[in-house]
């Protein structure tokens, strides 16, 4: 989210979130590279007792992503290629990069030219273009040479543009830009809503934050100014409020416009799970949709619950809060990611393993680093090769070589 808050008067909170991320390139030349696996501590690691090479013969690849879509992204080499979740290859490990699945088609790229596959393997839109984006709702941007446009999943031109362009559609708008004003296009590549903001953000449950002459507020996808540009800043919303900035106080409304929380706090974060994090006065605490204060923190937290659950740390040890504030995992790890289907990666003596929300130990201490489950699968890392272990800790083995 880029239009945000001309004045955040809060407390920051920093935490460790470790993910595997590829930031959209538009053209082949920037095709993505692998995140390096992060460091681990100096402390002495667990020793794994009846560790042998037929239990790491799963964690083979040079880099992979999470599955999406039932499909993830491999990396052998300097080849690029998606396996399934049985492990059978299911588009070619032959490309130079590529994105995840959307709209059940991935970006790939190979010499310097970019194109789609299906989740069969097929090149169902070939590598003729000099850079595109991922699918969104049905169409996507290409180049080649000088000429910019849409296509839709057919590979049919829908529209071209002249106009500067966000990556792709939202709620079937399309935010653009002409000599420093932006609007949206609909999927016609016609003004939707003119291009008179000095900056706007993509529309989100049918409202999108819009600036003029410094101010903020909320259009609809007709253009109307739902809520009136009055504010310093804004956040889109979520649980039903968004937090808006005035006069260095923080505060939250309802899509109708109404301040349904004064705004009363030096800051705060979005609503998760029913919850928000504001400041006041110094003192740290949650409140509800309604106001209410659930409770107030003293340690460090992260900035919304996950699964019911918030990361907590002191003193350099990590745990969880319920939403009562109270201790629901001991502050023992030295590091922990959120809960993601049921479990969450934490890092005991220098490796990483997964617990449950009671505590629990559900896969060993095991690995150099392990992210958080995604579609039932988790990626680890060992001895700098990396590779994918289900939910009851068995290895993902390639069914290719």
């Amino acid at each position: 989210m880029w239009l945000l808050i001309v004045i955040i008067a809060a407390v920051a909170v920093v935490v460790i979130l470790i993910v595997v991320n590829m930031s959209p390139k538009e053209t082949a030349e920037e095709a993505p590279v692998i995140t390096e696996a992060p460091e681990v501590t100096d402390e002495e690691p667990v020793i794994v007792e009846e560790e042998d090479e037929a239990e790491a013969e799963y964690i083979v690849f040079d880099g992979v992503y999470n599955f999406s879509d039932g499909l993830a992204i491999v990396v052998t080499g300097d080849r690029w290629g998606f396996i399934d979740q049985s492990g059978a290859e299911a588009v070619p490990v032959i490309y130079d990069g590529a994105f995840d699945f959307s709209d059940g088609f991935a970006q790939v790229f190979l010499d310097d030219k970019v194109g789609f596959v299906d989740k069969n393997g097929n090149e169902a839109i070939p590598l003729i273009y000099d850079g595109a984006t991922p699918f969104s709702e049905g169409l996507a941007k290409v180049f080649m040479g000088d000429e910019k446009g849409f296509i839709d999943t057919n590979g049919d031109l829908v529209f071209k543009f002249t106009y500067d362009v966000a990556v792709g559609f939202s709620d079937g708008l399309l935010r653009a830009r002409h000599e420093e004003k932006w609007g949206f296009l609909d999927k016609n590549g016609e003004v939707a809503i003119p291009l008179i903001y000095d900056e706007t953000d993509d529309f989100v449950d049918g409202l999108a934050t819009v600036m003029l002459d410094g101010k903020v507020g909320f259009v609809d996808q007709s253009g109307a100014e739902v809520i009136p540009l009055i504010y310093d800043g804004a956040i889109d919303f979520s649980d039903g409020l968004a937090q808006v900035f005035l006069d260095d106080k923080v505060g939250f409304i309802d899509k109708d416009g109404n301040e349904a929380i004064p705004l009363i706090y030096d800051g705060a974060t979005p609503f998760a799970e029913g919850l928000a994090k504001v400041f006041l006065d110094g003192e740290k605490m949650f409140i509800d949709t309604n106001g209410d204060v659930a409770f107030t923190f003293t340690y460090d937290v992260a900035n919304g619950f996950s699964e019911g659950l918030l990361l907590a740390v002191d003193e350099d040890k990590w745990g969880f809060l319920d939403k009562n504030g109270d201790l629901a995992i001991p502050l023992m790890y030295e590091y922990a990611s959120e809960f993601s289907e049921g479990m969450a990666a934490a890092c005991l003596n220098g490796k990483w393993g997964f617990i449950d929300k009671d505590g629990n130990e559900t896969i060993p201490f095991l690995y150099d680093y392990a992210y958080s489950f995604s579609d039932g699968f988790a990626i680890v890392i060992l001895d700098e090769k990396w590779g994918f272990i289900d939910k009851n800790g068995d290895g993902l083995v390639p069914l290719f070589n």
